[in-house]
């Protein structure tokens, strides 16, 4: 199924679940057929409250955040230029008030227009009180008189000149400012709104259907519809659907720009406002970076009520799979809610049904013009929860975790995974400038886990050249080596945070001993004392050339391993039996060149050395001290 055809059967199924063009101000709206919607922002959107009989009331500025929907035609919904085309009802100041001829007279035919088509009581009641209303001359002076009552304010060619609260001069253009109607005490004592009246938008998309006239068959519904080339602007005016004006690339192809593809309107209203829901929708879209969005839905839950997302950034399916682990790892009490949540994804109990059908989507906006589609797939929910554990089998690694006192198994978000990577240390955090390289990794991550793939080879090579150099992470060093871990991990064999006394891998080995350099000279260090050790310094030359740089740290270590025997011997005893025993087990096992340079493995016997010397049971408090 394509993307255009996945979006317009969404609209579709929410039509018949009622879920289109139900209004409520504290949810994203599915808006109905040939609606629009704004968000009133910084006195923006004034709403204007009147008599079923069309007498003012009052006016207001709408709070900000409000979300308004309104009526818009095929030309108005996409208007541009010096004498733009109306909207049907909700418009601009300067429609609304006679002051700006031209304008306010096609507004009125519009009206007109759309009353004398209008079938129930309802909406007739509502638009001929609009009408009735606007034949007040004095509208633009009452709605001013009540939105800036002892502000003393003027209006010169409708803009507004006045003083706020602490004495500044302020001006307003109020033409500019878009207005909206309320119906006082129009069924009992309830108000009717523009945007909550639902008569009122059955009988505009009835309207504006009887104005299309079948001429063609759409490519993407597969039925007759009336063919447009006007397509609603998204994220802006950007469109999802165009056609260039560069004659160079269609023809030799097609006869005219039109030819390309044949879509209906209705079709193109039903595919854009369901994307245009789902950008809006917090559960159904993600911000990648930039100007670039993930958005995902289900056959069963358009609205993704269950809030499931794969990137984990602010929770979802991967964080829940996380949590699965962290219990059975640590075998502690969790609510119930969340408890049932976790079951009902890992073991698909109750909230997803394996027969549902996933989709996902990353659009990106590749400029003020064009929206362009990066990816899209389809595939039932099974394999996307067998993809997702995949996922998280083959890129995860034990972190601590200080509410357990211990070590958990995590799968990085893919945010993490990438900047952490690819990004550079800068004012203690990883940062990574360049935009459009961001992007293209985190939709390289998003598709990899969806389909099911391994890492991108870059990640394992990048991995593996961030843990050799240690020094360039003074202060995020613990992610990086978790990051690159839980890349690393299972590129050619799984390993264990616990160390493997039997593995005889050379570089493991050094990773190993490295360790225990590094242990050796910082157990010396009192509380107060920070600062690099040898091993740190020398940890890029090491990988390089470890036999040689094991005899250069040999020699500086001298002077710490006899303070350390003097100061706390248990420790003491404890690295040098691991050091004595890590160098008799290279040089009895390994037929390579001792100082070649070694391969990843060398971090993961760095970290289970670590972990096995601040578990081994000494002298109690010794190694707790050491740190």
């Amino acid at each position: 199924m394509s993307f255009m055809t996945a979006l317009l059967k969404a609209y579709e199924t929410a039509e018949n679940l009622g879920i289109a063009g139900e209004y409520d101000p504290n949810k994203t709206i599915l808006l109905p057929l040939y609606h629009s919607s704004m968000k009133s922002k910084n006195k923006n959107i004034i709403c204007i409250y009147l008599s079923k009989e069309g007498q003012f009331k009052t006016a207001e500025y709408l709070p900000d955040d409000e979300v308004i929907i309104f009526p818009v035609t095929e030309q108005s919904v996409s208007r541009s230029g010096s004498n733009p085309p109306p909207h049907p009802l909700s418009d601009k100041m300067q429609y609304i008030i006679p002051d700006f001829t031209v304008k306010h007279e096609s507004y009125l035919r519009g009206l007109n227009q759309f009353y004398e088509n209008a079938e129930t009581e309802e909406s007739r009641i509502f638009l001929n009180a609009v009408l009735c209303l606007l034949k007040n001359d004095n509208l633009m002076k009452l709605v001013i008189d009540e939105l800036y009552l002892g502000m003393n304010a003027e209006v010169e060619d409708s803009v507004i000149k006045f003083y706020d609260e602490k004495g500044k001069a302020q001006k307003i253009e109020m033409a500019s400012v878009f207005v909206t109607f309320a119906v006082v005490d129009f069924r009992g004592e309830k108000t009717a709104t523009v945007s909550n009246l639902s008569p009122l938008h059955n009988d505009y998309v009835q309207y504006a259907d009887s104005l299309l006239p079948s001429n063609g068959i759409c490519n993407i519904s597969g039925k007759e519809d009336y063919m447009t080339q006007k397509h609603r602007g998204l994220l802006g005016n950007a469109k999802l659907i165009s056609v260039s004006n560069n004659k160079e690339t269609y023809i030799g192809r097609f006869k005219e720009k039109s030819d390309i593809v044949r879509i209906g309107y209705r079709t193109t209203e039903k595919v854009h406002l369901m994307l245009k829901y789902l950008l809006e929708n917090d559960n159904s879209h993600k911000w990648l970076g930039e100007q670039q969005y993930l958005i995902n839905w289900f056959s069963d839950d358009i609205s993704n009520k269950r809030n499931v997302n794969i990137t984990q950034q602010g929770g979802g399916i991967l964080a829940l799979m996380n949590q699965h682990l962290e219990n059975e790892t640590l075998s502690q009490p969790v609510t119930e809610h969340n408890r049932q949540i976790g079951k009902s994804f890992i073991r698909g109990n109750v909230k997803l049904s394996e027969t549902e059908n996933y989709y996902v989507a990353i659009i990106d906006k590749a400029s003020n013009g064009r929206i362009s589609l990066k990816y899209f797939k389809e595939l039932k929910v099974s394999q996307l929860l067998a993809n997702l554990e995949k996922w998280q089998a083959t890129n995860s690694w034990w972190r601590f975790k200080k509410e357990a006192d211990g070590t958990i198994l995590q799968t990085p978000d893919i945010y993490n995974m990438m900047i952490t990577t690819f990004g550079v240390e800068r004012e203690n955090q990883m940062v990574m400038d360049n935009g459009s390289f961001k992007k293209m990794q985190i939709r390289n991550l998003v598709t990899s886990i969806i389909d099911g793939k391994v890492l991108p080879t870059n990640y394992f090579l990048t991995a593996d050249l961030n843990c050799r150099n240690r020094l360039r992470y003074k202060n995020t060093w613990s992610n990086q080596l978790f990051v690159s871990l839980a890349i690393l991990n299972n590129q050619k064999e799984t390993f264990s945070e616990m160390v493997n006394k039997e593995k005889t891998d050379r570089s493991y080995l050094y990773g190993r001993l490295l360790a225990v350099y590094e242990r050796i000279e910082a157990s010396t260090f009192d509380s107060e004392t920070k600062r690099v050790t040898n091993a740190e310094k020398f940890w890029t030359s090491y990988t390089n050339n470890p036999a040689t740089i094991m005899q250069t740290l040999e020699s500086k270590l001298k002077s710490y391993e006899k303070k350390l025997n003097q100061t706390k011997p248990g420790i003491y005893h404890t690295l040098i039996k691991e050091k004595n025993e890590i160098i008799n087990m290279l040089h009895d096992s390994s037929s390579e060149d001792l100082n070649s340079q070694l391969n990843y493995e060398f971090i993961f016997g760095y970290y289970a050395e670590i972990k096995y010397i601040f578990t081994k049971k000494t002298e109690p408090g010794e190694l707790e001290n050491a740190e």
